[in-house]
């Protein structure tokens, strides 16, 4: 279908995810308590979402346009552009070898509690709302964010900006070239929550970073 709405209210929509029982649609909107769309499905954009669990798996780029709002999500696509406002308590973005990028305007942000992401670049910048990242595999990573944040679980990354309140590490983070900038909040790791970086640069009222970090040059602090 061009334009395909589906609406399972409290239900689910779920596919076969095998030969056959996939989706092809330039728009997809979708309402139902569980959305999983698995395998080969071709969706150009998803217009209006409301699910509390939604899952798609897509071989094609994927735009979002519409109001997204989720418990739970996870999005696989070859690109993945957010222009509208993307809402998930835990979200999974993941792109492969592709892009993850946002509109930066008006609309086009993420709100969520944890973060997973995976893409050759992930650019996520503007008014951001995220709490938590969770793993983390990029070539570039980008984020603006509006609150603190925790890293939590894996960060590997060539070159990383991070840009939020206040920045808490407290699992190991992995960049060649890594900028942390709290503004005038705080820098801080804890525990096993160490940086491994070639060059940083730092902004912040305090940076902490105590144990077993391994940096070998300070840029701009």
């Amino acid at each position: 279908a061009t334009t395909l709405s589906l609406d399972a209210s409290g239900g689910t929509i779920t596919n076969a995810g095998s030969v056959t029982g996939y989706v092809t649609a330039s728009n997809l909107d979708a309402t139902a308590s569980l959305v999983a769309l698995t395998g080969s499905n071709s969706i150009t954009t998803l217009g209006s979402i409301s699910a509390g669990s939604f899952t798609l798996d897509d071989n094609a780029p994927l735009t979002i346009a519409g109001s997204f709002n989720a418990t739970d999500a996870s999005l696989a696509a070859s690109d993945i552009r957010i222009n509208a406002n993307l809402d998930a308590t835990t979200l999974s973005l993941d792109a492969n070898g592709g892009t993850i990028t946002n509109a930066g305007s008006v609309t086009g942000y993420v709100t969520a509690s944890n973060l997973d992401a995976t893409a050759s670049l992930v650019a996520l910048t503007g008014s951001n709302s995220i709490t938590t990242l969770g793993s983390i595999s990029a070539g570039s990573f980008t984020l603006d964010d509006s609150a603190p944040l925790t890293i939590a679980g894996s960060f590997n990354a060539t070159d990383a900006s991070l840009a939020a309140s206040d920045i808490r590490i407290n699992a190991n983070l992995d960049a060649t070239t890594l900028s942390l900038d709290a503004n005038a909040g705080t820098i801080a790791n804890a525990g096993s929550g160490y940086v491994n970086a070639t060059t940083l640069d730092a902004v912040a009222s305090l940076v902490a970073l105590t144990g077993s970090n391994s940096i070998t040059t300070l840029g701009s602090i």
